[in-house]
């Protein structure tokens, strides 16, 4: 589910070196992956409360409270 706009290691590794720590290519590597895994598994939360939400607010077929239609 990887978009065309991922973040080079180049560009991460810019971001990260810019303190005392730095960082080999492939722990640059593993973090990027393991911040994309935590971001398609909240996109997915999200879009399941969304749908969640608009069915509880959109159900045509439940009855009215004073079962009177207008």
């Amino acid at each position: 589910m990887r978009s065309l706009d991922e973040i080079s290691i180049a560009r991460c590794k810019a971001l990260l070196d810019k303190g005392h720590r730095k960082y080999s290519n492939e722990e640059i590597e593993k973090l990027r992956d393991f911040l994309y895994l935590l971001i398609e598994i909240d996109l997915e939360h999200f879009k399941k409360k969304l749908s969640e939400k608009y069915a509880e607010t959109s159900n045509n077929i439940h009855e009215g409270i004073y079962r009177r239609t207008g």
